[in-house]
C-alpha cells in the first residue's frame, strides 16, 4: 500500500482549452464534466462540453490517472496551507530574510517615487 496520499487534480476552464487545443479532446472532456459537477450552471464549460463531443481527437492522451475522489469546490484560504506546507518548514530566521529584503524593496520604490507616491 502507497503511503502517499491521493493526488488531487484542478479542472479549470482554461486547463480544458489548452487539453482541447493539443488534441486531447478525452482529456478535456474529463475536466468539463469534473468543472460541471461541481458547478452545473457554468454555462461556459457547457458550451465547450458540447462542442468538443463533436470533435475526434488527435490520438494523444495523457496516461490514465488513478481513480480520483469525487470532486469538490475549494476556496483560497482551503488551499493556502497545503501550498504553504509545500514549501517547507519556514524558521523565524526565514521570516527575518523576508522581512528584510520587503523592506529594502519598500525603501527602493519609496526613493524612486517619493514617500506620496507621486511621479
Amino acid at each position: 500500500m502507497s503511503s502517499q496520499p491521493p493526488r488531487r487534480e484542478f479542472a479549470t476552464l482554461t486547463h480544458a482549452r489548452l487539453r482541447a487545443q493539443q488534441g486531447d479532446v478525452a482529456g478535456a472532456r474529463r475536466l468539463l464534466s469534473a468543472i460541471l459537477t461541481v458547478e452545473p450552471d457554468h454555462l461556459e464549460a457547457r458550451s465547450l462540453l458540447l462542442r468538443l463531443e463533436r470533435l475526434e481527437g488527435t490520438g494523444h492522451a495523457e496516461p490514465e490517472a488513478p481513480a480520483a475522489a469525487e470532486p469538490v469546490g475549494a476556496r483560497a484560504s482551503e488551499l493556502a496551507p497545503g501550498f504553504r506546507a509545500s514549501l517547507g518548514p519556514r524558521t523565524p530566521r526565514d521570516s527575518a530574510r523576508s522581512a528584510l529584503r520587503l523592506r529594502a524593496w519598500l525603501d527602493g520604490v519609496t526613493q524612486r517615487r517619493g514617500a506620496r507616491g507621486v511621479r
